[in-house]
């Protein structure tokens, strides 16, 4: 039922998207929620997503690959509207994203969402989720709280590190050195 909080070890909430390869015609499914969930499942973890999803078929295309995957989709919402999709084309063997529409992704997260995640061993999400506005709550909510700050500005970072247990940072050009500095920096930040 929806009072009754489902018991996973790690639930990760908010963000999806559909990366469409318009000069091929293919979709892939990720985001970083929904890529956290998928691996952390294929890793041996009871997984669960919370987020919204579109009835179009990139919508489909991400609830069918969770699925498939055996992530628990009890929590996500199917909403009238498009799916969160970008388009990306390969140039010189990199992806270039071009245009982006984030759909219907925007999740306010309700009573039952909290429930779940403080019966969650790990919750996770991250900057592309569009939750920070609610993330104080996240936060008091899970025993443990995760969020990927990719390579948000410094002040972003300083802004909701200290509601997070486990920070996770994209420095692509770092040093280790550089890195090991930004990971105390972070720490000292709570």
């Amino acid at each position: 039922t929806e009072d009754t909080p489902m018991n996973v070890t790690l639930l990760t909430v908010g963000d999806n998207v559909v990366d469409r390869y318009l000069e091929r015609g293919v979709l892939y499914p990720g985001g970083n929620a929904v890529n956290v969930a998928v691996h952390g499942r294929r890793c041996g973890a009871d997984t669960a997503y919370i987020g919204a999803v579109g009835t179009d078929l990139a919508g489909r295309t991400v609830l069918d690959a969770l699925v498939a995957e055996g992530v628990d989709t009890s929590m996500l919402r199917v909403v009238d509207g498009p799916n969160a999709s970008a388009d990306v084309r390969v140039v010189d063997g990199n992806r270039v994203f071009d245009h982006g529409d984030p759909g219907v992704s925007n999740v306010v997260l309700t009573s039952a969402d909290f429930a779940a995640a403080a019966a969650a061993s790990v919750v996770h999400t991250g900057e592309c989720s569009m939750v920070e506005d609610q993330l104080a709550d996240l936060s008091a909510a899970a025993s443990r709280l995760s969020f990927d700050f990719s390579e948000r500005p410094d002040d972003y970072v300083a802004e909701y590190a200290p509601l997070v247990d486990i920070a996770i940072r994209s420095l692509p050009s770092a040093s280790v050195d550089d890195a090991l500095s930004e990971a105390r920096r972070i720490q000292a930040l709570g």
